[in-house]
């Protein structure tokens, strides 16, 4: 597992690493459904009163202008989309992000080794069992000189 987070670490696609994180539509769908509720009981304005999607994102405290957006969730995820990307070009971590990537696959290949290693012990106490079905492999008892200490 070392071996391959190692490997994982220098190889070209991840030394040349360039962020590129998008926020999924889906949570963003989510999160615009709670907000469509709590709206009209944290705004003077009811949702009803505002008309353009430029109010909307006043209102939220975003600056941007959304102007090809039309709903509330392009507009968010628009803007967020932006400002993660600027943060993460504008960021001093971003020489970080290998080793990191490198580490988080190290560890989740070691979660994995707590099943795989079970599966292992199983498929080749399987295997000798066949084996010795088969009269390939068999037992045999040899006894062994032994020197034992007494007191």
């Amino acid at each position: 597992m070392i071996f391959v987070s190692i490997a994982y670490y220098y190889a070209p696609s991840v030394q040349n690493y360039t962020p590129n994180i998008k926020v999924p539509s889906w949570i963003i769908k989510a999160s615009t459904q709670i907000v469509d509720k709590i709206i009209p009981e944290l705004m003077p304005q009811s949702r009803d009163e505002i008309n353009n999607i430029d109010q909307i994102i006043s209102l939220i405290g975003f600056t941007e202008n959304q102007a090809d957006s039309e709903t509330l969730e392009q507009a968010i995820e628009l803007v967020l989309n932006k400002k993660i990307n600027d943060f993460l070009t504008a960021s001093q971590y971003v020489k970080y992000i290998p080793i990191a990537l490198a580490v988080s696959l190290f560890f989740s290949l070691n979660i994995l080794n707590l099943f795989l290693s079970w599966l292992i012990i199983l498929i080749s106490c399987i295997i000798v069992w066949i084996l010795r079905k088969l009269k390939i492999v068999s037992l045999q008892k040899q006894s062994a000189e032994q020197e034992v200490l007494e007191f």
